[in-house]
């Protein structure tokens, strides 16, 4: 089968035409000699638990309830920090933003029991680790200007420039704003974080007016979600060349250095701290 060894036991027992359902006999039996009676519980619960598990919380409560991490485009969650009823499936959105990544806890208290399964495989030498989703790599101090290898890291790492934007700029920039007009900024900031964690499109009526009613009161608000957006645009958009989206990243930092908003100057500095990634060229 595809991504799995070509070994003995891969060739002679799970895939072999004959003997497929070999490894569920397998599991039977040593259920029924480890725990007698009580194994035939525990047989049940094995075969019954990935597909309802899978269909009900993975396809179901994980793109409804829960939190998001990333901006995705679609409406996966995460259901809860500790992924141990799915083997980590319960942090869905963090699974989308990387879908490549063998590891999907992505902050410091989601607990991915998959990972740890995969840990322990490969330290049994069963398996290999071949790409995890790691934090960007940034330099101690920014560069006066971002050239495409720096431009290219960034664009890898665009979920976390994401999340690193609305809370390093757009929130605080609401938060000052609505601080200085004497309003409670503490529920609305909340509610308007969940909100930036979606496509416009991907929120329902009501929560489209309220965040439409914050941009429309506070011009420095609208001004951050502009720079957001045309961010966005330029790695999702379509480039003749690599000097063209270059040129236009740079542009677009001069731009933001000169908005007069100080969250989205130091944003730039944080960009421009981006190390190099030494790939081919983006395309």
């Amino acid at each position: 089968a595809k991504g799995t060894p070509n070994d003995w036991l891969e060739n002679n027992l799970y895939h072999h035409p004959a003997r497929s359902y070999l490894g569920i006999a397998l599991l039977v039996v040593a259920d029924l000699v480890l725990f007698g009676v009580p194994g035939i519980i525990m047989i049940a619960l094995q075969l019954s638990n990935m597909p309802f598990m899978a269909a009900g919380i993975v396809n179901g409560l994980c793109h409804a309830k829960g939190y998001r991490n990333f901006e995705t485009d679609d409406a996966s969650t995460n259901l809860w920090p500790i992924g141990v009823l799915v083997a980590g499936e319960e942090l869905h959105n963090n699974h989308h933003a990387f879908p490549t990544s063998a590891r999907f806890s992505m902050r410091p208290h989601e607990i991915d029991m998959g990972w740890l399964h995969l840990k322990v495989l490969v330290w049994l030498k069963l398996a290999k680790i071949r790409r995890v989703a790691e934090l960007p790599q940034l330099e101690a101090s920014s560069r006066p200007t971002a050239e495409l290898d720096e431009l290219r890291a960034i664009i890898v790492h665009r979920m976390h420039v994401l999340r690193h934007y609305t809370h390093k700029v757009t929130l605080p920039v609401l938060r000052r704003e609505l601080e200085s007009l004497g309003e409670n900024a503490n529920s609305l900031l909340r509610a308007t974080r969940r909100h930036l964690s979606w496509h416009p499109e991907m929120l329902d009526e009501p929560s489209r007016r309220r965040l439409n009613d914050l941009v429309q009161r506070h011009p420095r608000f609208k001004t951050a979600l502009q720079f957001r957006s045309e961010l966005k645009q330029l790695w999702e958009g379509a480039h003749t060349s690599n000097e063209c989206l270059l040129a236009d990243f740079q542009a677009w930092c001069t731009r933001a250095e000169q908005s007069g908003i100080q969250g989205l100057a130091e944003f730039v500095a944080y960009l421009k701290s981006f190390r190099a990634m030494r790939e081919p060229a983006l395309t």
